[in-house]
C-alpha cells in the first residue's frame, strides 16, 4: 500500500491533498456493518427475541420438495408463511423472508 500511495504521491506532483483524497476510499473497509445484511431467519429470531415472541416451524415434504411453514404468534396476531424448496436450508430461508414481510407491516402499520 505504501509503494502505491508514493506512485500517486509522484503522479499528482506533490500534492498530499490530492493523494489523501484518492487514497482514504482505499483505506476505508470495503464491508461496513450498515452494509451487511442478516440473513432471512437470523434477523426474525433476533427481532422476535427483541419483541418477546415466538417462531414454530413445521417441515413436510411434497415429492422431493420441502415446505417449511413457520407461524409466528403476536399478541393479537398469528403470522404465517411458508417457504418451498427441495434443500431445508433454502426453504426455511424463504419462510422467514415472507413472515419478516409481513411482521414488519404489522409493526409500521
Amino acid at each position: 500500500m505504501e509503494s502505491i500511495t508514493g506512485a500517486i504521491f509522484i503522479d499528482v506532483n506533490f500534492n498530499v491533498d490530492l493523494v489523501w483524497k484518492i487514497v482514504e476510499p482505499l483505506l476505508s473497509p470495503m464491508i461496513t456493518p450498515d452494509k451487511l445484511a442478516l440473513p432471512p431467519y437470523r434477523e426474525l429470531l433476533e427481532l422476535c427475541s427483541h419483541l418477546g415472541c415466538f417462531i414454530k416451524s413445521k417441515c413436510t415434504s411434497k415429492g422431493e420438495e420441502l415446505i417449511i411453514e413457520m407461524t409466528v404468534q403476536l399478541r393479537d396476531e398469528l403470522l404465517i408463511a411458508q417457504g418451498h424448496d427441495r434443500n431445508r436450508k433454502s426453504a426455511k430461508a424463504k419462510a422467514a423472508a415472507r413472515i419478516l414481510v409481513d411482521l414488519k407491516v404489522y409493526l409500521f402499520k
